[in-house]
């Protein structure tokens, strides 16, 4: 009898360590999953301009245009995470050049400035493309993009709930704690469009492009894990 007890107790013991394994792994799956939901790849960001023999633009990391040219590429970020607004720098749009979040992966940002390189005033329209996006990654992403102090958030209209489905996201009814609202984008394949007026002859704008993977997005899930995302955007001088 001692025996069967003893055997019986020892399997129970197996069993418990078992379990105990197994609730481990899984509590390891889920903390792995949370960190590599939303990886992306998410490739160079490209710009460039688009000028004729009457007038022309230049691009520049820096505001004096030490180095003036017609195409920039500023590196992308690979396995970005999720974020939200409030994980932005409010002086995000403060210095020149890359400012990606390396460290934590939340955010890809680019600071530059455009200038009207030719002898008269002129016009451009300037336009962010969506050249390549796999797993729905294009349905949680946001772009803000700043020019000189005025700012634009765009993403994707809502695809959720059926009755609201093609309005602005405004993230109503998503548990996020900072609420913005966005301008949808231009078509499926263009994120914005914009075109500037009356630019005078050595005129000098600047941009902040920022973009992430909206955590409190309602498509904002593991399906788009590994996904692709792949931006230009293009200047084109009008006269």
């Amino acid at each position: 009898m001692a025996k069967t007890v003893t055997k019986y107790y020892g399997i129970a013991k197996k069993k418990k360590i078992a379990n105990m394994i197994i609730s481990i792994t899984a509590m390891l799956s889920i903390i792995i999953v949370l960190v590599t939901i939303y990886g992306q790849n998410v490739g160079n960001f490209v710009i460039g301009v688009e000028s004729n023999v009457r007038v022309s633009l230049s691009l520049s990391e820096d505001r004096d245009f030490r180095s003036p040219s017609s195409r920039l590429t500023a590196p992308g970020l690979r396995e970005q995470t999720h974020a939200t607004l409030s994980d932005i720098p409010e002086d995000i749009d403060t210095g020149d050049g890359e400012k990606n979040d390396d460290e934590k992966k939340r955010y890809f940002a680019y600071s530059f400035y455009v200038k009207n390189s030719s002898s008269v005033i002129l016009d451009y329209d300037v336009e962010i493309v969506l050249k390549k996006s796999t797993k729905g990654s294009e349905s949680a992403i946001r772009v803000m993009v700043i020019k000189n102090d005025i700012s634009n958030i765009y993403a994707m209209p809502k695809e959720y709930p059926e009755d609201q489905i093609g309005k602005p996201e405004d993230h109503v009814g998503t548990g996020i704690e900072v609420p913005y609202i966005t301008t949808p984008f231009a078509s499926l394949t263009t994120i914005m469009q914009q075109r500037q007026r009356n630019f005078e002859k050595e005129a000098v704008n600047k941009y902040t492009v920022v973009m992430w993977l909206e955590g409190w997005d309602r498509e904002c899930v593991d399906e788009i894990k590994g996904g692709i995302i792949r931006m230009e955007m293009n200047f084109k001088a009008i006269y």
